[in-house]
């Protein structure tokens, strides 16, 4: 979509104006390619602006063929240094999109990527080897005052899942118009969230 002027990945909003504000910040800084909203959590917490390197090394067996019907290579053992916090984190950001923007997504895309290195690897998440592109353009990313609730990692734990998507239909419940705006509509609605739908 060349012709949009941003794009904008969202999740769960917790207050009125917050796209608006994501806006105003990109707007007043030229060299920002893009504004995070601060990590909100169905509890009430608050996690760091792109994650922790909670395993800060992996280590990686790698054999390959050069076709289905050669044998596979003597594996080769390596190690990548996870760089989980220097990069945009895609849950909800505003991204400028300019022309450097769209030839790093054209050339490189937004998925994850690792880089083999003599000295050691690097592993990026999503929009992460985007991030360390745009640094060569001369351009970075905010943190927003605005925060909004993300249910991550759903995809690593089955009983995460559960736990979050549990915790998804109480606030969809809460909020929804049929409950009426701060009325606790289903069983076990925290009291951070009430106090949420109070205001």
């Amino acid at each position: 979509m060349p012709d949009a002027d941003t794009y904008l990945f969202v999740v769960c909003f917790v207050a009125d104006g917050t796209i608006d504000a994501l806006a105003a910040a990109l707007a007043a800084d030229p060299e920002a390619f893009a504004v995070q909203a601060r990590w909100l959590t169905h509890d009430g917490g608050e996690l760091p602006a792109s994650g922790e390197d909670f395993h800060p090394t992996s280590y990686v067996r790698e054999s390959v063929r050069r076709s289905p019907d050669d044998d596979w290579s003597d594996p080769v053992e390596y190690s990548v240094t996870l760089q989980l916090t220097d990069r945009v984190h895609p849950f909800c950001a505003l991204i400028r999109n300019d022309e450097a923007f769209r030839r790093t997504v054209e050339h490189v895309g937004l998925s994850p990527a690792v880089v083999q290195a003599e000295r050691g690897g690097k592993w990026w998440d999503t929009l992460g080897l985007l991030t360390q592109v745009m640094k060569t353009h001369g351009r970075h990313w905010t943190l927003s005052d605005q925060g909004v609730i993300h249910f991550g990692n759903v995809s690593w734990s089955s009983d995460w899942a559960a736990e979050k998507a549990a915790a998804r239909d109480r606030l969809l419940a809460t909020y929804s118009p049929e409950a009426g705006l701060g009325e606790a509509a289903g069983e076990g609605v925290g009291d951070d969230e009430q106090d949420q739908a109070d205001q």
